[in-house]
């Protein structure tokens, strides 16, 4: 239960990140929401925050793990933010994936995804 209970604040974490990031966006400062998206994570995560934040995101969908769809959408929807291509495409991922197994999805997940397809390919 521990874990759980910390994974699931780490995720509440992220989800601000995600939310600072976005208000950047929106104010179209491209440079200050990655920044924001690099710190927040860094904070949320530790110093391996690059590597542990893909590690433990992806780790929450093995089978037998914890992946609610509003955990699933929040953690593509950080990733879909992310300035590499991995990242972007490890969210498209996500959104297949609580797509696949039954799980809640954000209403314009399709949106969502065919805009993460498109900046994969631009």
């Amino acid at each position: 239960m521990f874990n759980q209970d910390f994974i699931m604040r780490q995720i509440q974490q992220l989800a601000q990140v995600l939310a600072q990031v976005l208000v950047q966006k929106r104010l179209d400062r491209g440079r200050e929401a990655q920044d924001a998206l690099e710190r927040g994570v860094e904070a949320a995560l530790g110093d391996r925050a690059a590597v542990a934040r893909e590690a433990r995101l992806l780790a929450m969908c093995e089978p037998g793990e914890v992946l609610y769809g509003d955990t699933a959408a929040s953690a593509a929807d950080l990733l879909a933010e992310d300035a590499s291509a991995a990242g972007r495409q490890r969210a498209l991922w996500l959104y297949e994936h609580a797509i696949a197994h039954g799980l809640a999805v954000p209403f314009d997940v399709h949106d969502r995804m065919d805009a993460i397809q498109a900046s994969l390919t631009s």
